[in-house]
């Protein structure tokens, strides 16, 4: 699981986080759903997705519409997973 942290000052929210792979192709929503102002933290389940760089786009736009405010942002995530070693028991 990884997190992103989020925090929003003022207002309602439209909040969508969505992870891309290397050729752009949408391979997670991590959030998208209205929310208001406040510090929020999502888990992310990378579970089924290999190790290799990754990018999130992070976007909030306010509430309702006529609002000002829009807030898009997108950064590079790099995935390491471990690899478990088992050993076999033999008795």
């Amino acid at each position: 699981m990884r997190h992103l942290n989020m925090i929003f000052p003022a207002g309602i929210v439209l909040l969508t986080a969505r992870v891309f792979d290397m050729l752009g192709r949408e391979v997670s929503v991590v959030i998208s759903e209205e929310l208001p102002a406040g510090n929020y933290s999502r888990q992310w389940n990378a579970v089924i997705l290999p190790s290799g760089v990754y990018f999130y786009r992070l976007e909030a736009n306010a509430l309702p519409s006529g609002e000002a405010g829009s807030f898009i942002s997108t950064k590079k995530l790099i995935l390491i997973k471990q690899l478990a070693v088992i050993k076999d028991a033999f008795v």
